[in-house]
């Protein structure tokens, strides 16, 4: 049970540092639409991937779990592409 719980804090801090650098360079690069987009994309995709192989790691993945991941990783992405194109 301890080695579960140590794993999860390595894995949510890693999230959350992914999360915060993607926050940092959209900030940083406010003002180049090209660039924010594509670290829009990257942030999206580390979701993602972060998710399905948290999930695969702990043998808890199944075909629900990766389209959720996919599905709020694309609408997560959507959402951000509109707020800065507009």
């Amino acid at each position: 049970m301890r080695y579960l719980e140590e794993n999860h804090i390595i894995d949510y801090f890693l999230l959350f540092f992914g999360l915060g650098v993607f926050l940092f360079l959209l900030y940083v690069f406010k003002y180049n639409t090209t660039l924010s987009l594509f670290i829009s994309l990257g942030g999206s995709l580390f979701y993602m991937l972060w998710g399905i192989v948290h999930h695969a790691l702990e043998k808890r993945l199944h075909r629900e779990i990766v389209l959720e991941y996919i599905l709020i990783g694309v609408f997560m992405f959507a959402l951000l592409s509109v707020v800065i194109i507009y």
